[in-house]
C-alpha cells in the first residue's frame, strides 16, 4: 500500500513539471512572437 502510494505521488510529480515546462515554453515562445 506504501510503495502504490509512493509510486502515485511520483507520477503526479512528474506530470506536473512537465505540465510546468511546457506552459513555461509557450510562455516564452508567446513573448519572443510578440517581440518580432
Amino acid at each position: 500500500m506504501q510503495r502504490k502510494m509512493v509510486c502515485v505521488a511520483i507520477e503526479v510529480f512528474i506530470v506536473h513539471c512537465l505540465e510546468l515546462s511546457v506552459w513555461l515554453f509557450l510562455i516564452a515562445v508567446d513573448k519572443q512572437a510578440k517581440t518580432t
